[in-house]
């Protein structure tokens, strides 16, 4: 069995390693269509009591973040002028 696998890669290396290729360059125009999503899967109860506080703290956060980048462009305006 390994012989004839053997056998066969070895008569038809060229076109092995032209499927080989359009493969790769299929897979890497695919991969640069990836796009990441932060959002959980819907697996969790939406009344589930951690769930809750995990979109407390989440919105929390949120709001902090646009804070420090407010405070950060302040400052920013400040110094150039």
């Amino acid at each position: 069995m390994w012989n004839a696998i053997s056998t066969f890669c070895i008569r038809n290396r060229f076109l092995l390693l032209v499927l080989l290729g359009l493969m790769t360059v299929v897979f890497g125009y695919y991969a640069t269509k990836v796009k990441m999503t932060y959002d959980n899967a819907k697996i969790i109860p939406q009344d589930d009591p951690d769930y809750l506080d995990y979109l407390k703290v989440r919105s929390e956060l949120e709001l902090f973040r646009l804070k420090v980048q407010f405070m950060f462009k302040l400052m920013q305006t400040q110094i150039t002028q």
